[in-house]
């Protein structure tokens, strides 16, 4: 019974001496610089940018196999295809010569692209690799 007892006590008091921690003083980097601790502290240089969207170019042309434009193709540029519930980010026609020239705002993180048209004859639902503001 007090070999039990003092079991308990010991594993209480090793337990106890765990929690201690020696304080840290955070607020002095390892370097002995001062760390900021206040948010106007901050220095940000001004040629930082957190835009969180990029410009993207679109420059897409229709042509029949003839190489003659289409005009009025209705295309849709997507997150995903539309039976999997892909998102419209733009929609936009061709014009007379068959292109479709625009430029938008798309998330800086997006990968790829669908690009949709229910025109027959035009390829539908190609995905498209999206890198440095173009569509590739």
């Amino acid at each position: 019974m007090y070999n039990n007892k003092y079991n308990w006590i010991l594993l209480l008091c090793l337990l106890g001496l765990q929690s201690c921690v020696k304080e840290i003083d955070e607020y002095k980097a390892s370097d002995g610089t001062a760390v900021v601790t206040d948010m106007m502290q901050l220095k940000i240089p001004a040629s930082f940018d957190y835009e969180l969207r990029k410009d993207f170019n679109l420059n897409i042309s229709t042509l029949t196999s003839n190489d003659l434009p289409i005009s009025g193709v209705k295309i849709r540029i997507m997150t995903d295809i539309p039976e999997n519930n892909g998102e419209v980010l733009y929609t936009g026609f061709t014009k007379a010569n068959g292109k479709l020239i625009h430029t938008f705002k798309l998330s800086r993180n997006l990968k790829e692209v669908i690009i949709n048209t229910d025109f027959i004859g035009l390829p539908n639902n190609a995905k498209v690799n999206a890198q440095g503001g173009q569509f590739l």
